[in-house]
């Protein structure tokens, strides 16, 4: 994951940890279920990845591709991601 530019993927909690660990901006696609839809807000909220709530494909190609090609945009998820990975290391009780 590490290696990734992107990490398109479903809103699930441990997929979103590990991204936040591995610093892997994330991508996620018309997320459904209600602990889904959440992380996605967390997602955008945070600024750790991009979420869009549609499933049409010519539209979720078109924003995966720019995205990718955007690498200001990518750096600033990866930031973010720093940013909040360092936070559960600092505060953990270990």
């Amino acid at each position: 994951m590490k290696r990734a530019d992107l990490l398109v993927t479903k809103s699930g909690g441990i997929t979103m940890f590990e991204a936040i660990h591995t610093q892997t901006p994330l991508y996620i696609i018309n997320p459904f279920l209600i602990q889904e839809i959440e992380n996605a807000k967390y997602i955008e909220e945070a600024r750790i990845g991009r979420v869009i709530w549609s499933s049409k494909r010519q539209e979720v190609t078109r924003d995966i591709l720019e995205l990718l090609e955007n690498r200001e945009d990518q750096q600033r998820m990866k930031d973010n991601m720093k940013n909040i990975n360092n936070h559960f290391t600092n505060s953990s009780p270990l």
